[in-house]
């Protein structure tokens, strides 16, 4: 499912795969939409959210890749 159809439903895993600079929309920072698609797919998880992020990827996601590393 997308990004969007993720919002209401739950699943034991999530796992995110982003391309290379991949951001869909038209927002600047702090990115306050992005942010919070984001946060609504990442807390969709029982048990485990896996994010596979590109080395060039879209700055939106810098904080989070921060912070995991």
């Amino acid at each position: 499912m997308n990004l969007h159809q993720s919002k209401g439903r739950e699943a034991d895993t999530t796992i995110l795969l982003l391309a290379d600079g991949e951001f869909y929309g038209h927002e600047v920072e702090p990115f306050p939409i992005g942010s919070r698609l984001l946060y609504v797919v990442m807390t969709r998880a029982r048990h485990q959210a896996r994010l596979v992020v590109p080395v060039n990827s879209h700055p939106l996601w810098a904080p989070l890749v921060t912070a995991l590393e």
